[in-house]
């Protein structure tokens, strides 16, 4: 079954192009123009090695979106021939004259005005299409299917042609006048046929390869689009003295941001603050409950009070509130959940904290007996605040997690609440779906909850309520399976208990998360392309010889069978001969360090497990100061030092960086990036880039704590046969090993063998480890060595077994057979074929 596996993975390999198709992502490269200096303005270069060999007739097409900027005047691209030919694509839609023009050397050929040109504006995508043909000397340009012909003035003596859109950085020609523009799938066709294909949605930040032979293109100063699904942006923040509240119209895309004496709404169409001041009465007065919240049904913002049988609407066209606003006690009832019934359009609001005491009861106003209902449910969900929730339809509600306890009383041991509930609108019951994993560490979920009803999943930000300085990060959350994960940027996040508010909320017209944030009188606003993506999801894959592979795949199929048992041999081979596997210098630690030395105490640290973090002598995080070049440079000499003691030579560091360049080009690139690593490493008291005459090393690493090189020093602790097992190092060892792969985002072809031996070396061990008397005694360590060797390989029949088994024996029945059947659909996917597993034998 093992070869099986084997066989099928590489046949994936050789026919999977693409990791996840449009599904309505946004893409395309923005060329940041004259809103910016020259020297950081963008540049596409699709010929940066070799130029076309085109044929007599050819055409270059693309999708282009122009936009309203401090300048308009511009290049879209400039085709260069080798005869000095040029034919350049120039725009200005700000001029009254005209705003497309075709120029060929010095003279116009096409011009066209935008009245000529259908459903051509700005932040619109238009369609662009230049047909070229040398033997007639015919030219044209399409726009938006509205064409012009000329003559060329000349004939074309060339085949071979470089193309630059946007800024030109050409030997015999440079420009920075830059078009305001986006632009995506570009294709160039050959006798009709086509040749390149570049999409300009993933990407290799400042590279991207076309779909048909992986031709490389260079981008200076790239903005990628469809990085918008990655990276919060922050959209606007102010301070609202006295704020006592905040809600959102999700439908006309609307903020409130409420006070005493006035309101301020935010208008996500274009940003504009309008600032309401209230012609009579004002809101109940609760500035640490904020008890209000936009009602779409009547285009009303209600305010409400648990102790007043009255709701306190606010009218949009009289500027009025309907009630004085005197509150009568304090309520109890903060960082509740609510929301508008679809139902009967009234409030309904659930759970929350006040005078030290959790809730688990229901408030439910009748409009026809204008009146509170108030249902206590803390024998179907235990009191709790700080939970999130959101409607999933007109009948149904879904609420999660929280912080609380059964009793509701705030001083007997409080805790963090992981479980998923249905709450039903007509008779206000819970009804309990499952409990998610406990995380290494806690958080809660912000008061809202954003529900995909396609994959049954949710979205929602998390935090750690334990923490003032915290971070807010998004989560996915799968109903299916209980799984979760989190994404790769957050939101800085000042948590200050009852005067901190976080929502969440989808804006569908413009596929947006939209985040608020407030803070006693600070309000934050964040925005995030829906759907969101993981940092690796916008990476381009690229496999050189794809092209090859593809034209050939019949021929290379009973070879890779031949080979398929070899490879299942080295691959189990690998696991089991660990002492051979890895690393190279052999790290020597005694039997009791891990106990004694916990590194992770150091101030200096470098993170290579899951995210790459450098953190500083002073406790800073220095990781985006560093540029992409600088990171490569520091990760060579990292890794070649923690794995040979000695570093990288000059020529392997050209062989591998500069291998383009000749050895003086190469020598001065080489000392420009060691002289700006060794600035940066300047905020490192311990650490220092050496060179000894023959090899660049980085000295003082014993001084700085690096999850990578514990765990190889654990892993030797490990497999010493002459020491006795050590139960804590393999406790470490796990731990640090469920952060994640090693450097999981980065993407150089010169890791991968780093990579490589570092998860077999893993697996291996563990696999090793999990034979071991007293492990098998300890099943929370036996579900972590699982886990481990699943985040390596998510279709192992070991692990599944050894998981499968743990969760099983310590009770948690349905989690082991979600866990299972989840292994079983991942292993038929990916294989077509079942797997021999049955869970029943597992269990035993």
């Amino acid at each position: 079954m093992e070869q099986n596996k084997i066989i099928f993975c590489l046949l994936v390999f050789l026919f999977s192009f693409e990791a996840f198709g449009s599904n309505g992502l946004q893409s395309g490269l923005f060329f940041s123009a004259h809103e910016v200096i020259q020297d950081k303005r963008t540049s596409l270069n699709l010929t940066p090695h070799t130029p076309f060999n085109l044929s007599d007739k050819f055409t270059i097409e693309f999708e282009a979106n122009f936009r309203q900027d401090d300048g308009f005047y511009g290049y879209v691209f400039r085709l260069l021939g080798d005869d000095d030919v040029n034919i350049d694509l120039i725009s200005n839609l700000a001029s009254s004259i005209s705003n497309f023009w075709l120029v060929y050397k010095e003279q116009t050929l096409i011009s066209f005005k935008k009245e000529q040109l259908p459903d051509v504006d700005y932040d619109q995508w238009i369609h662009i299409q230049v047909d070229i043909q040398t033997t007639t000397s015919e030219i044209s340009l399409s726009i938006n299917g509205i064409k012009q012909n000329v003559q060329l003035p000349e004939v074309l003596n060339t085949h071979l042609f470089n193309l630059i859109f946007g800024a030109i950085r050409h030997s015999h020609f440079v420009s920075a006048d830059v078009c305001p523009m986006s632009l995506r799938n570009i294709r160039i066709l050959n006798n009709g046929k086509l040749c390149k294909y570049w999409k300009l949605s993933e990407h290799l930040y400042n590279k991207v390869y076309d779909e048909i032979e992986n031709a490389e293109a260079e981008v200076y100063n790239p903005v990628w689009i469809i990085d918008k699904h990655v990276k919060w942006k922050k959209i606007k923040e102010f301070d609202v003295n006295n704020l006592m509240g905040s809600t959102h119209d999700r439908k006309n895309r609307r903020l409130f941001f409420v006070n005493d004496r006035e309101m301020f709404c935010i208008d996500l169409k274009n940003g504009d603050v309008d600032t309401i001041s209230y012609l009579k009465n004002r809101l109940y007065d609760d500035e640490h409950e904020r008890q209000i919240i936009y009602n779409e049904y009547f285009d009303q913002i209600w305010s409400y009070d648990f102790d007043i049988d009255k709701i306190n609407y606010f009218d949009f066209e009289t500027k009025e509130w309907s009630e004085p606003g005197e509150r009568t006690v304090p309520s109890r009832h903060a960082h509740q959940n609510r929301f508008i019934s679809p139902i009967d359009s009234s409030i309904i609001s659930i759970l929350g904290y006040g005078h030290y005491i959790y809730s688990g009861e229901v408030h439910h106003y009748n409009k026809n007996l204008k009146l509170w209902e108030k249902i206590d449910r803390s024998d179907q969900i235990e009191p709790r605040y700080l939970s999130g929730a959101t409607l999933i339809n007109d009948q149904q509600a879904i609420v999660f997690g929280g912080f609380g306890n059964k009793t509701g009383r705030q001083e007997l041991s409080p805790k963090f609440y992981y479980d998923l509930f249905y709450f039903d609108l007509n008779d206000f019951s819970f009804q309990k779906i499952l409990t998610f994993p406990t995380p290494e560490t806690h958080f809660v979920p912000c008061q809202s909850l954003i529900f995909d009803k396609d994959s049954n999943c949710f979205y929602t930000l998390t935090y750690n309520r334990v923490h003032h300085n915290t971070n807010l990060r998004l989560g996915r959350f799968n109903i299916d399976n209980a799984n979760y994960f989190f994404y790769n940027d957050s939101i800085p996040y000042s948590f200050l208990d009852i005067e901190s508010w976080t929502t969440l909320f989808l804006d569908e017209k413009e596929s947006q998360l939209i985040a608020y944030i407030t803070t006693g009188p600070k309000v934050e606003i964040y925005s995030i392309a829906y759907p969101p993506l993981l940092e690796q999801d916008v990476l381009q894959k690229i496999e050189k010889e794809n092209s090859f592979l593809f034209r050939y795949w019949h021929w290379l199929i009973p070879v890779l069978l031949l080979f398929a048992g070899f490879i299942y041999y080295l691959s189990k081979r690998k696991r089991v001969e660990i002492a051979d596997a890895f690393p190279e210098k052999t790290i020597e630690i005694t039997p009791t360090e891990s106990l004694v030395d916990n590194e992770r105490n150091k101030p200096a640290s470098i993170y290579l497990l899951g995210n790459f973090k450098i953190i500083d002598s002073a406790g800073c995080d220095i990781t985006s100061t560093v540029t992409q070049t600088t990171t490569q440079l520091f990760l060579l000499l990292l890794m070649t030092t923690i794995k040979n003691g000695k570093g990288i030579t000059s020529q392997e560091l050209k062989n591998i960086l500069w291998f383009d360049k000749d050895d003086n080009s190469a020598r001065n690139n080489r000392n420009v990036y060691i002289n700006k690593l060794r600035s940066i490493l300047k905020t490192f008291e311990e650490l220092k880039v050496i060179n000894d005459g023959i090899n660049q090393t980085i000295q003082g690493l014993e001084n700085v704590f690096c999850d990578y090189e514990r765990v190889l020093r654990l892993i030797n602790v490990l497999k010493k046969s002459d020491t006795a097992f050590n139960k804590n190092a393999l406790n470490e060892l796990v731990d640090l090993a469920l952060t994640g792969k090693l450097l999981t985002y980065v993407q150089y072809e010169w890791l991968e063998p780093y990579q490589t031996k570092y998860s077999d070396s893993l697996i291996g061990l563990m696999l090793q480890c999990a034979k071991n008397e007293e492990v098998k005694k300890d099943l929370n360590l036996l579900l972590k060595i699982a886990d481990v060797i699943l985040l390596h390989d998510h279709i192992d029949e070991d692990a599944i077994s050894i998981k499968s088994y743990a969760l099983f024996k310590m009770g948690r029945k349905n989690q082991a057979l979600q866990a299972f059947n989840k292994f079983t659909t991942d292993y038929e996917s990916l294989l077509a074929t079942k797997s021999h597993l049955i869970f029943d034998d597992l269990i035993k």
